[in-house]
């Protein structure tokens, strides 16, 4: 079981993004900056989650 600092590398935390078509700020889970999850906006846009190393 990994915990403490290795742990925090691939745990996703919460990060808002701005939408670039409505400009609300969506909640996306990121692991060191990257998207991990698709996040949909009210707007009806998608963040894609960003594809895997």
């Amino acid at each position: 079981m990994a915990i403490g600092c290795e742990d925090q590398h691939k745990t996703p935390v919460p990060e808002e993004r701005t939408c670039p078509v409505c400009g609300k700020d969506i909640e996306v889970f990121v692991v060191k900056g990257r998207v991990v999850e698709d996040a949909v906006c009210d707007c009806g846009y998608v963040i894609k989650a960003d594809e895997a190393e």
